[in-house]
């Protein structure tokens, strides 16, 4: 495919509108220009005039999913991405939910199991029992070799209320959107679909789903923008610690151990270097936090001038292994404790 009249590849240009209203258009001459309602505010800051998507769009572990929310998964590493996609499973299995996997063709059923089982046999008694479904993207999204969103959003909108009879508390779901780059399929299908989706499918609660995007096959621009649609992006590989920085601090998902140690000493020390003297640190994203990650906070507190002030965002668990470390001893550290 010609780049240069790809849809998928296109310069995307973003201008912020009131009542945080982001116009988007392509190429001149693609003809396609649309106005999404999206709920974020888009930033310009970044080198070389980048956008930089963590001011409105909040990276999480995929553990820390919760019912009802619409996230993206890009990624570039197939081994890591099935390690992310097989903790989103067990994880719908443990809580009694049906999960669904839409799948490219060269992927077989056997080969989902198989990559989600890692060493349990969750997965396995999930398939005999119906708990998990695995459907292939052409058969679903393209049943006639033509895509039709309406019809996409009803039929898993009737698995969601079948599902919810036969007593599952919930559905989720997870697709690899590979089946979009299809020949005629334009940029504007994509991001109609993916918004109408994201109001119909997911505001009651009962539906989770991943959007899975490879970064070898779409744009860095789509990628941007399914971003900014989703609001929620899975962080790609287990383990990983995700660093943003924003206007009050700095924001941490993710695993904080021995591995990310040099990033969140780094992290640390330009928001001090760059803080007006009140920041908030916000931890709530996290994971799994280590002692030597929590003991780095307070150290860094500690060495605060007098009216300075670090507020702590975080759930109970990260908060009780803080305290049991001296917070509570440090002037100008607070803790606002969350409900997990």
């Amino acid at each position: 495919m010609d780049r240069n009249h790809d849809p998928f590849g296109m310069l995307m240009i973003f201008n912020e509108n009131p009542g945080g209203r982001v116009q988007y258009r392509g190429n001149p001459g693609t003809g396609i220009q649309t106005l999404c309602n999206l709920s974020l505010t888009i930033c310009s800051r970044g080198v070389g005039g980048v956008l930089d998507w963590t001011c409105g769009v909040r990276a999480v572990g995929v553990d820390r999913l919760r019912p009802g929310d619409h996230a993206c998964l890009h990624f570039d590493d197939d081994d890591a991405r099935w390690e992310v996609l097989a903790v989103f499973a067990r994880t719908g299995f443990a809580l009694g939910e049906k999960v669904m996997f839409f799948v490219d063709r060269g992927t077989s059923e056997d080969e989902v199991v198989e990559r989600i089982s890692s060493h349990d046999r969750s997965a396995r008694a999930a398939r005999s029992s119906g708990q998990l479904a695995v459907y292939s993207t052409p058969s679903w999204y393209t049943p006639d070799a033509r895509f039709d969103a309406s019809r996409t959003i009803s039929q898993t909108l009737e698995k969601i209320e079948t599902a919810c009879r036969e007593g599952y508390p919930g559905v989720r779901a997870t697709g690899d959107m590979g089946w979009a780059l299809r020949p005629g399929m334009q940029l504007s299908e994509l991001v109609e679909y993916e918004e109408a989706a994201h109001r119909e499918l997911f505001a009651d609660g009962r539906f989770t789903g991943i959007c899975q995007y490879d970064q070898q096959r779409f744009s860095s621009q789509l990628t941007g923008t399914m971003s900014a649609i989703h609001a929620l992006t899975v962080i790609e590989r287990i383990g990983d610690l995700h660093v943003s920085f924003t206007d009050s601090g700095l924001r941490l998902a993710g695993d904080s151990d021995l591995w990310s140690r040099g990033k969140l000493t780094a992290a640390l020390k330009r928001v001090r270097e760059q803080s007006g003297g009140r920041m908030l640190l916000d931890l709530s994203g996290l994971s799994f936090m280590d002692g030597h990650s929590a003991g780095a906070i307070i150290h860094m507190a500690a060495r605060m001038s007098a009216g300075e002030l670090l507020e702590v965002r975080c759930g109970q668990h990260h908060a009780s292994i803080l305290r049991l470390l001296g917070a509570e001893t440090v002037d100008g550290l607070v803790l606002a404790e969350e409900g997990w």
